[in-house]
């Protein structure tokens, strides 16, 4: 069975981006505490990150981190930095997609609130088969 943390700080939107997901038979891991994140990549059990820019109780050495910061904590986990991260924000304006991609090494961008909902599932199926 497929892992996939789903790196989120709104529990609602947590419930249901793990109720879409829950549909194709995968394991959600659900969390914000940047130390237990960290743990589950050094361990290898995470086949794709699903990552929330904007967390707002995510903390790490002291200090409130973003999604952009995680994704680079993530990134630096040694043999472990290439899990295929889809980026799921609110951040919506002209550029924020390629600007987010680009900062967090993500292989996709959806906003929120989620309009197209098979197409995200079609995304998530193509980067863990």
């Amino acid at each position: 069975m497929k892992k996939i943390l789903v790196i989120e700080d709104d529990p609602s939107h947590a419930r249901l981006i793990s109720k879409i997901i829950s549909r194709e038979d995968l394991e959600i891991i659900v969390s914000e505490d940047v130390e237990k994140i960290l743990e589950l990549i050094g361990a290898g059990n995470i086949d794709l990150i699903i990552l929330d820019i904007a967390l707002l109780n995510s903390i790490y050495c002291g200090q409130v981190v973003n999604g952009v910061e995680v994704a680079k904590l993530i990134r630096g986990v040694p043999g472990k930095g290439n899990i295929p991260i889809i980026i799921l924000t609110a951040y919506a304006m002209p550029g924020d997609d390629e600007r987010l991609m680009k900062e967090t090494g993500a292989v996709f961008y959806i906003s929120k609130p989620i309009m197209d909902i098979e197409g995200l599932i079609e995304k998530i199926n193509e980067l863990i088969s």
